[in-house]
């Protein structure tokens, strides 16, 4: 079996795209290991993960499945940011 690795670096927000169209016919299904946190944040790969799989979930272009999947999608979290991006009047 082929197996075809997909190295992301996946962002919290915007993860709204799909990998279907560019796939070669013979990946039909996804394994989505628990992704690698270089950050500090406690449980912040366990629950970007989730959300990874959900996206592709609900995409419902592959089928998720938790080993020998035809493709595997790894990632690495390299850094992570929480700050404010704007302000109401009220200052909040």
């Amino acid at each position: 079996m082929k197996r075809l690795v997909f190295v992301v670096m996946v962002a919290l927000a915007g993860c709204a795209y799909t990998f279907h169209p560019s796939l070669p016919g013979h990946i039909k299904t996804l394994q989505i290991p628990v992704l690698a946190n270089e950050t500090l944040e406690v449980e912040l790969a366990e629950k970007l993960t989730a959300a990874l799989t959900d996206r592709f979930v609900s995409d419902n272009h592959l089928n998720v499945v938790p080993k020998d999947g035809d493709a595997v999608l790894e990632g690495v979290i390299t850094a992570y940011e929480n700050r404010v991006f704007g302000f109401n009047a009220s200052q909040q």
